[in-house]
Formats: structure tokens, sequence, C-alpha cells
């Protein structure tokens, strides 16, 4: 059932109830597999998001400030691919800072910000209003893993999805195929998609990206542990555990993990986690693409690449998708 929770001259505000439950038990039965793992999105906590916000300016991490240079460098080029008057959703939208550096140039129709954190959603979505008169935004708190339903009320018109950041990378190829697919069905046959890719390149430029020498990104990896004693009457002692962070060449994959400092038993959720010395968390992986892997990437999805831009590094790329032609 939707709720229209609040508004202004330019903004609307509607509210999908998501369902997002409590995620106990999939951290738990994450926490009790042969490789212990935890799905990333428990990073995000206030002292989270706030030590993730210090990353992105630290001088190793270059996937924001290179991604925001593209977009800024190219407004232009990527507006003509994306149509002026277009319908610009953005899934996970958060705080829609980036978006604000296309809507002098691109004019979208309306901007629609998609994110399952109402009351951060609708202070952003007001925020961004505010700055933007002219901008229709249509703000709609939904969890879009779990479909596109609440599509059906925005109107008609070319919908272009805008996913930046690299968040793409997070996830498991396979299951990057079918999100892709998912948005290749949400633009229809003349919509396209705007996304943030980050590169397979030299390993020592990508360690030293999650290996900062300021140990923010370790501090990042074990907060979750502090979070994991809130949410499940847990006793981890971070003090006993260790950052780890390295390129799976192999994989094409920079790798995220808690390690074990020693043989220790950890009570959480009423069981009790033994832990080997050197065992470890996996807590996150973040996939880097070729021009090549990312375009087959795509066209498994059913789409295929238009246009890219990259920096003169090509650290980071930003790729404008449009429906395959058959």
């Amino acid at each position: 059932m939707t709720q229209a929770l609040d508004q202004s001259a330019n903004v609307s505000f509607r509210d999908e109830h998501p369902d997002l439950g409590d995620g106990r038990m999939a951290i738990l039965a994450g926490l009790q597999l042969p490789q212990k793992q935890i799905n990333p999105m428990w990073f995000y906590d206030e002292q989270g998001s706030e030590l993730f916000d210090e990353i992105t300016r630290l001088p190793e991490y270059y996937p924001t400030r290179t991604e925001v240079a593209i977009l800024r460098r190219n407004r232009e080029t990527i507006s003509e691919c994306c149509g002026e008057g277009c319908l610009l959703l953005e899934p996970g939208a958060g705080s829609s800072e980036k978006v604000r550096l296309l809507l002098d140039t691109l004019r979208p129709a309306r901007y629609v910000p998609i994110d399952i954190s109402a009351q951060f959603l609708k202070a952003s979505a007001l925020k961004l209003g505010q700055a933007y008169p002219w901008l229709r935004i249509d703000a709609v708190c939904a969890d879009f893993n779990a479909g596109w339903d609440f599509l059906t009320a925005l109107p008609s018109g070319k919908r272009v999805v805008f996913y930046p950041g690299s968040t793409l990378g997070n996830l498991e190829p396979d299951a990057a195929r079918q999100f892709l697919a998912s948005l290749r069905t949400v633009v229809g046959d003349d919509g396209g998609v705007l996304v943030g890719v980050d590169t397979h390149k030299e390993p020592s430029v990508l360690n030293a990206a999650y290996n900062d020498s300021k140990g923010v990104t370790a501090a990042f990896n074990l907060n979750l542990l502090s979070r994991l004693n809130t949410l499940l009457d847990a006793d981890f002692d971070t003090r006993r555990f260790a950052h780890r962070a390295f390129y799976n060449e192999k994989q094409m994959r920079i790798e995220m993990h808690l390690v074990s400092l020693g043989a220790q038993d950890v009570r959480c959720g009423g069981v009790t986690l033994a832990f080997a010395d050197g065992e470890t968390i996996h807590t996150e992986n973040s996939y880097k693409y070729t021009a090549t892997t990312f375009r087959d990437l795509a066209v498994s999805a059913g789409l295929e690449v238009r246009k890219s831009w990259y920096d003169e590094d090509e650290l980071f790329g930003v790729h404008y998708l449009q429906p395959q032609a058959f």
C-alpha cells in the first residue's frame, strides 16, 4: 500500500513500505558457512556511512573523484545520449549528489530517486528540490531488488536509469547480469542505462585504494563487527580481528575480509562461533571490468554499449547502455 508522506511545489514522496525484515537470521546463516561471510549492506550504519564518506576523499581511493570528473567533463555528450526531457531514475539514490552534475545539462522531465531509507530519501529529495526549483522530483521509498512494480505509477516517456558509483561491481557476475536484465525491462525498447564501472588495472593501484595509509578502510571494515555486537547481542572484540583487502587477479575482484587474530569463540545471536587462527569473514567483493568483459556482461543482459567515457588513465568508466538491436 502506497502513501504520500510529504510534498512541496516540485517534490513528491511515496512510501512503498518495503519489507526489509531485521536480517538477523541471514547474518547468522552467513557466519556459519564454511567460509564465513556477511552481506556488505550491513556496513552502512551511521558510523559506517561516515567512514565511507571519508574513504571517498582519501588520496588512494580514486573511484569517486574520477567518476565525478568524467561526469562533469562529458555532461554534454552524456546528455545527448540520455535525451533531454527523459524520465531519470536512480536506484539507491542516497543523497543524490552525483546527479547534480548532469541536471542542468540533461534537463530531465522528472527525476525519480529510489532508496530504502525513507527519512533520508525524503530529506535529500526536498533539499534537491530547493536547489532545482524547475525539476519535478518523484521520490519513491522502495526495495528495487524485490521488483519494480512501483514504477507503474510513473508517467510514460523515455526512461533512463542512472547507476553511478561502481555499485554494480559489488554483485557477483551472474547477479550483475540479472540486475542489468531487470533494468533492460524497466527502460523498455527506447530507454537507456547510464552506469559507472571500475576498471581492471595494476594490482598495486587497487590494493592501495583498499588499504589506505590512514587506516580508514580498515576502520570501516572493522566497524561491521561493532554493528554485529548491537544487532545480534554479540561480543566481537575488534582488537582481535584485522582488516585484509587484496586484488584477486584471477577473479578480477577486490576481496575484503576480517581476519581472526588467534583462535577464539564469539557469542553471537544466541550461538557460539568458533574462529581458527587466521580464519576470515568475507565482507565484500568489488569486481573490476575491462571494456571487453563489461561489453560481454551488457550483451548477456540484452543491452549494448552505445558510448563509453573514461579518464585519461582509464581508471574508471561511465557507460551508456541501450537495448540490444536484433
